[in-house]
């Protein structure tokens, strides 16, 4: 498998940790459909990075769902890194962060009022 850097830089697009239990849904390239549990490791406006049992191949369409959420969003696989027993997974949202899912802007925007009210705090 070809490793790819991300194109996404972390400067560019702010992402926060996630650390939820998800589910994720792709077609490989022959035809099979295939569903796994993954973690999401971080998650913005415009992609994801993601953690699981399997390789996905570059450029792979995945749908991504997390409980208590729902539909994260449909996505394109960017990077795929073996990290241990594991593989993280860059994800590039395929909505742009206008039209971001419902799910995925309810999680980002709460997230943002919890660093805001941290903030206030300190």
């Amino acid at each position: 498998m070809k490793i790819e850097r991300p194109t996404l830089s972390r400067g560019t697009d702010q992402r926060r940790q996630f650390q939820r239990a998800a589910r994720v849904s792709w077609r490989t390239g022959t035809g099979e459909n295939k569903q796994a549990p993954t973690e999401i490791v971080d998650l913005s406006l415009q992609g994801a990075c993601i953690r699981i049992n399997e390789p996905i191949d570059l450029r792979t369409m995945v749908y991504l769902q997390a409980p208590g959420y729902g539909a994260i969003g449909n996505a394109s696989v960017r990077y795929c890194l073996r990290s241990g027993l594991k593989y993280r997974i860059g994800l590039l949202f395929s909505a742009p962060a206008g039209l971001a899912d419902s799910a995925r802007q309810k999680y980002l925007d709460q997230r943002a009022l919890q660093e805001k009210s941290r903030r206030a705090a300190a």
